[in-house]
């Protein structure tokens, strides 16, 4: 039959189910703080780096300004992790999530997220609508600062984002480097020696490795 035909009729009782194949996990990507209730935050993205495989893709979307307003809806992406089975497909999302990079203002559940998944009872497939919910009731779970979360410019455990540290180590490194071409600077002149002008230079290049 031409199934385009829009008089044709799919009798559902009679028609053979397809077979399931596979197991799907969603994830979705919201602009709060686990830590706090899963407040919602708001705020400038500044990156964004997701790159989909055979097995993941995801979609994300904010304002024209890279910006998630607060009176709008927290979840701002989805993931989606399939595999044969739902074990492969969770280590898929595992792996999604840690590739997953956001650097913004905002805070986001990836890390929490990343910490459930990989709990002995969502691995044996051993819960149910009130699980999370006993999680928050028994203090949660402690996000420790991981690669993700510096990437995303959020407080680590000194309290300053990763943006901050930068700025303070290129301060010093940059500071050390104009004292030492001082010290060259007026050591030459004190011998009688014409100092090269590129000692007096106001902008440094500055490298840091974090």
């Amino acid at each position: 039959d031409d199934v385009s035909d829009s008089k044709s009729v799919i009798d559902f009782s009679k028609t053979e189910r397809v077979p399931a194949y596979g197991h799907c996990i969603a994830v979705r990507i919201t602009a709060e703080n686990a830590e706090q209730g899963f407040k919602p935050t708001s705020g400038g993205i500044q990156e964004l780096n997701f790159r989909s495989t055979p097995n993941v893709w995801g979609y994300f979307s904010m304002d024209s300004s890279g910006s998630i307003h607060e009176f709008a809806d927290s979840q701002f992406g989805h993931l989606f992790a399939s595999g044969p089975d739902r074990e492969q497909a969770r280590r898929n999302m595992v792996l999604a999530l840690k590739e997953l990079s956001i650097r913004g203002d905002i805070s986001t559940t990836v890390d929490y997220i990343s910490k459930l998944i990989e709990m002995d009872d969502f691995i044996d497939n051993n819960i149910d609508t009130a699980w999370l919910d006993g999680i928050i009731a028994s203090g949660g779970i402690k996000i420790s600062p991981s690669a993700n979360s510096l990437r995303r410019g959020v407080s680590g455990s000194s309290g300053l984002s990763n943006d901050t540290l930068a700025v303070i180590g290129a301060t010093i490194v940059a500071f050390d480097q104009c004292s030492n071409d001082e010290t060259t600077f007026t050591g030459l002149l004190d011998r009688g020696q014409l100092p090269p002008l590129t000692l007096l230079k106001m902008i440094r290049d500055v490298e840091l490795i974090l």
